[in-house]
């Protein structure tokens, strides 16, 4: 079980929101991110396309952050090979406890 808790800790690490990343770079504010948020929950849409539609990103900045996290992106298996001791079979059929 601390293997899967340590696992989904690196995967929030590296899982980042859109809306996280534009606000590190200083496009959104806490505001600007608010307002979409409340935007998303009544519409139910994408928080990226809601904040270009909102004239709170370009469409630039939004492909630039979705490549961004596209690219730091964590599997929940690769978390697990990262945190060390599970190896995944690439077939997905077993993944089994390797001591080292």
């Amino acid at each position: 079980m601390e293997a899967v808790i340590s696992a989904r800790l690196l995967q929030r690490r590296h899982n980042r929101m859109i809306g996280e990343l534009a606000k590190d770079k200083g496009w959104l504010t806490y505001d600007n991110i608010l307002r979409v948020l409340i935007i998303q929950e009544e519409t139910g849409g994408k928080f990226g396309e809601i904040a270009v539609k909102e004239n709170c990103l370009t469409k630039e900045q939004l492909a630039s952050l979705l490549k961004e996290q596209e690219d730091s992106y964590i599997f929940f298996g690769e978390a697990l090979v990262q945190i060390g001791g599970y190896y995944c079979r690439r077939d997905r059929k077993a993944a089994s406890r390797i001591p080292w």
